[in-house]
């Protein structure tokens, strides 16, 4: 029998020559996509130019007066839609033409013409008052004006000068290996125009097959001091080569650099900053931005949050400008040679591993040139389809490590990132669903049946929270079909007043290991989200947990919320389609806030009595917010899970352009938010080159301009 071989005797079917088939049938299954990708750009190709033809013939023009009216019926259904959206967003006609008069007043004729240029596009094109003519994301405007205002000022320079006998050496690494020379002279030159003078640049190059790589790099080392290089004898990719670099280095920090990109003047200064007023920090990263071939374009800006552990493992967020405590990196033991494409991801989650998450800085700058040419992710992500596999790996290697159940998989709507996987080998979630409403029958039933007909393993039971009419609880009850996960348990409510006191009320009844709060008016919902909400509140360090929301027209409605201003408190990404992947893929990814819509939401038992539960000093949904911000003050982490959607029914749209610019906030919420948060909640999962309105778009001017702080938005209650 095949199974008595002895141990360790290797079959046929598992030796050399299987896996040479299995790499040749790997290799015929790649060619037949290439060649069926080819059929269908030639296929598209055949009928772009059909409608090209077409649309130059002579009866195409002339049956353009018959075409005019449905164009214009389309116009004006889109922009229809576009108003009506707006005004139920500004909580009514009347709060927008309050908005506008204010926009007027303070902007003048460039807030008229933003008005109607939005408005005749359907919301379409995007100029804000402030950004007028240009468009809000226009990033060449926007540096045009900016630019050279973001540079160091005289007093930063100052404290700069008086420091600098401290301030740390600073070795900026680079793996070498047949980049375009000129491109290399570049990058070289980025680090020789430093304004911060304490740094070194060393280099290690790959055994590059371009003979012209090592005159530039000898060349470089001979006429400045500060350039150390390496060259090594056989090719071992970037983990190895970024090894044999950090033999050279002697700084107490590391800045990594590719060999074809570019640093701008002022980065290592900006790190040399913030470790002055974060000297204890162990990982700092930048913002980002893609550089065109010839190095006069600039594009596609990532500004990022602070710190986001839950985002780190969705995507390599600190990536560029990425700085490394160097006695941490030779602890971990440096870059790990099989993670090749992903090694600096690796690296960041071997550390943050072994510090706390105070320890990772962000510095809100553009600190970092992506240089865009072929054979570089920066131009195109599948140009190293490798470093996502490998991205996957060392996620995968870090839950392991960490003690966490889970693994990683491609984000379903951005393949390039991921999305951590909880619920493998978990079976029983028992969820006390709490209905808030009241809502009629039909309504009820539409919410019942997005919440049991997706249920794929858990089990739950229902509690109807607040005033109910016990007729359409029985008829939406009655029309459910028996399942067997279900084991539901109505538990009415009777007379529990005001939202928290309903909410704490059918909690001390539940009897379920999580929590979740669902408002009426869910019109259906993606398979197994309730679960996929429960396998992420499950985890120790997770307080509450919300998905992604959207209204009928397929667009975000509302979730994790951002505090912009003082009096601003916005729903991030509302309104964008979804499907779109938004700013750095953040519109995908799930990632932490500090708090979450109060519609939809899950927690574990544990975490709803440790805040205390809601507080009854708010009569509305207010206290919902309340719970997460304290929730995450204790220091859980609130998640956000665009995986897990749910859809509004048809004219529910509890999203608000502001969160305290809503009829359903009374007077007396409003103040005693006041006096909870008077010293103001602190945005750390937004960015300060990013508009207050929570769309991921250009501000105008950036908060470091208008009194903001360096580091996320600083902001009192309303």
């Amino acid at each position: 029998m095949d199974d008595a071989r002895p141990e360790g005797a290797e079959s046929a079917e598992s030796g050399p020559e299987a896996l040479k088939a299995e790499l040749r049938a790997c290799q015929r299954e790649l060619l037949g996509a290439r060649e069926a990708e080819k059929r269908s750009a030639a296929r598209v190709r055949a009928l772009q130019e059909e409608v090209d033809a077409l649309r130059r013939s002579m009866s195409w023009r002339i049956s353009f007066p018959v075409r005019l009216p449905r164009m214009f019926s389309y116009w004006f259904r889109d922009l229809y839609q576009w108003t009506s959206d707006q005004v139920e967003r500004s909580d009514g006609i009347g709060a927008l033409l309050r908005q506008e008069g204010r926009q007027f007043r303070r902007y003048g004729r460039a807030a008229i013409l933003r008005h109607v240029k939005t408005t005749f596009t359907a919301g379409k094109q995007h100029p804000s008052a402030a950004s007028y003519p240009f468009d809000r994301n226009d990033y060449t405007a926007w540096l045009e004006r900016y630019g050279e205002q973001l540079a160091p000022s005289s007093t930063d320079q100052t404290v700069m000068a008086d420091w600098l006998p401290e301030a740390p050496l600073i070795s900026v690494v680079m793996p070498v290996y047949d980049p375009p020379p000129q491109l290399l002279r570049e990058a070289i030159a980025s680090v020789q125009r430093q304004i911060y003078p304490k740094w070194e640049l060393c280099i290690a190059d790959d055994a590059s097959t371009d003979p012209e790589i090592r005159g530039v790099l000898e060349d470089a080392a001979a006429n400045d001091a500060r350039i150390k290089v390496v060259f090594r004898q056989e090719n071992g990719h970037i983990s190895a080569t970024s090894n044999s670099a950090l033999t050279l280095a002697s700084g107490r920090y590391l800045a990594l650099l590719d060999h074809d990109d570019l640093l701008p003047a002022d980065a290592l200064f900006w790190v040399a900053m913030t470790l002055h007023e974060h000297p204890d920090a162990a990982i700092l990263y930048s913002d980002e931005d893609r550089i065109d071939a010839s190095g006069q374009k600039r594009y596609e800006p990532y500004f990022k949050p602070d710190f986001n552990y839950e985002l780190l493992l969705a995507q390599n967020m600190i990536s560029h400008l990425g700085v490394y405590d160097r006695l941490l990196v030779e602890e971990v033991g440096g870059f790990r040679v099989g993670l090749e494409g992903s090694q600096d991801l690796d690296l960041a989650l071997r550390i943050v591993e072994r510090i706390d998450h105070s320890r990772v800085v962000h510095i809100p700058r553009i600190l970092y040139h992506w240089r865009a040419i072929k054979g570089s992710t920066a131009l195109e992500n599948s140009e190293k389809g490798y470093a996502s596999g490998a991205a996957q790996r060392a996620v995968e290697e870090h839950l392991r490590r960490t003690g966490q159940p889970a693994s990683a998989e491609p984000c379903e709507e951005l393949r390039i990132f991921h999305r951590v996987n909880y619920r493998q080998g978990t079976t029983d979630y028992r969820v006390s669903v709490i209905l808030l409403g009241p809502a009629d029958a039909p309504a009820l039933v539409r919410t019942l049946s997005a919440l049991t007909d997706h249920l794929v393993e858990g089990q739950i039971e229902l509690i109807f929270a607040g005033t109910w009419d016990s007729s359409a609880i029985e008829q939406a009850l009655g029309q459910l079909p028996t399942q067997p996960a279900l084991g539901h348990q109505r538990i009415p409510v009777a007379g529990a007043g005001s939202f928290p006191a309903a909410c704490n009320r059918a909690a001390a009844q539940a009897k379920g290991d999580f929590l979740a709060f669902v408002e009426c008016g869910i019109e259906y919902a993606t398979d197994g989200w309730l679960e996929e909400l429960a396998s992420f509140a499950a985890q120790p360090r997770v307080g509450f947990v919300s998905p992604r929301i959207c209204n009928t027209r397929h667009r975000l409605d509302h979730g994790g919320i951002l505090f912009t201003d003082a009096d601003h408190a916005v729903y991030a990404n509302q309104y964008l389609l979804k499907g779109i992947y938004g700013h750095g893929g953040r519109a995908v990814l799930h990632q932490r806030f500090r708090a979450l819509s109060p519609a939809v939401m899950v927690c574990r038992r544990e975490v709803f009595e440790r805040v205390g539960g809601l507080d009854e000093g708010f009569a509305g949904r207010l206290a919902g917010v309340d719970a997460t911000l304290r929730a995450d003050g204790l220091g859980y982490h609130n998640l956000w899970l665009p995986q897990a959607t749910v859809t509004l029914q048809p004219g529910q749209c509890r999203g608000r352009r502001n969160l305290f610019v809503d009829r359903s906030v009374i007077p007396a919420d409003a103040g005693h938010w006041s006096s909870r948060w008077a010293d103001g909640v602190q945005e750390n999962h937004y960015n300060p080159n990013l508009s207050g309105e929570g769309d991921f778009t250009l501000a105008w001017p950036p908060r470091l301009l208008s009194g903001g702080t360096q580091h996320g938005f600083s902001n009192r209650g309303t």
